[in-house]
């Protein structure tokens, strides 16, 4: 079970605090939120992963399938980080 917080906004930025476990149960919830923040935002949208305490391979493919240049992911774990590297997604990395 996971929870998204908005946690700062501004003109030009939305930062989303995601909190808990993004499990395999929790799939359809995870796209549903994903597609509700980013089809409707212009602004950037920081995703920030410091209270992610899991993700399964599924969660972290929708991920990859939503993520465009606007959307940024921070505090990701190392294998996120990874796997988004490998993905061709290293500018989307905040360290």
């Amino acid at each position: 079970m996971f929870r998204i917080n908005r946690t700062f906004e501004n003109d030009l930025t939305l930062l989303v605090k995601l909190v808990g476990e993004i499990g395999a149960q929790d799939l359809q919830h995870w796209d549903d939120s994903l597609q509700s923040i980013l089809q409707h935002e212009q602004r950037q949208v920081i995703f920030d992963f410091c209270d992610v305490t899991r993700m399964s391979t599924a969660a972290v493919e929708k991920l990859q399938e939503a993520i465009t240049s606007r959307v940024f992911l921070l505090n990701g774990s190392v294998a996120l980080q990874n796997i988004m590297r490998a993905s061709g997604h290293s500018a989307q990395i905040l360290d």
